[in-house]
């Protein structure tokens, strides 16, 4: 890579949050998948058609690419409201969603992503709620490269928790069948003793 040129990758991915196109659709509209999408956004060059047909796709120049500022202010602050608009356009999540999410109403949830500070509270209802570090959070140049756990990880996760919960209601029904043995013979200990005495 020539010296002087940004970290393309990051350069893409910080342009594709700040205008708020989630990566999926990118992907969609530059026509491949969003593995390959994510290849991308860790490619520290990409090669100058490739970018020009990405430039296209997001409605930018090649050279607005080049000299993209971001969601850093031009005083080198980070907009706290802007960092967490590209966050949340990055997981994919809608409005609603985030405001479920952080458990807080649409309307704050507008408001967060508007402010260029937000207070320790807000801070951490947000780390919380879109289960990220501080240091995610403060540091939007660098890439994720963690990959997304495998399918089958999730699965077996998944399958684990409800097998969990059917031992546990497996438990619960044990318990209702040996009320209700108990109240059978208590029943039938009664008839008999109303029997006896007649």
């Amino acid at each position: 890579m020539a010296q002087g040129l940004p970290d393309m990758g990051k350069r893409l991915k910080q342009i594709l949050n700040d205008k708020h196109i989630k990566i999926v659709d990118f992907a969609k509209k530059a026509g491949f998948t969003n593995q390959i999408a994510h290849y991308y956004l860790r490619k520290k060059d990409i090669k100058r058609t490739t970018l020009e047909r990405f430039c296209k796709v997001i409605g930018i120049t090649v050279q607005d690419f080049m000299q993209w500022e971001g969601s850093v202010q031009p005083d080198g602050v980070l907009h706290y409201g802007q960092r967490f608009r590209q966050l949340v356009s990055e997981k994919g999540i809608n409005k609603t969603r985030v405001a479920d999410l952080l458990g807080i109403t649409r309307r704050e949830a507008a408001a967060l992503a508007e402010k260029p500070m937000f207070s320790e509270s807000e801070m951490e209802t947000v780390l919380k709620g879109l289960k990220i570090s501080i240091e995610h959070f403060l540091n939007p140049d660098v890439v994720d490269d963690k990959p997304p756990p495998p399918r089958d990880q999730l699965l077996r996760e998944r399958y684990y928790r409800l097998l969990e919960e059917h031992t546990a209601l497996l438990k619960e029904v044990a318990a209702y069948k040996e009320e209700v043995r108990l109240l059978q013979e208590s029943l039938e200990k009664l008839q008999a003793s109303r029997l006896g005495r007649k």
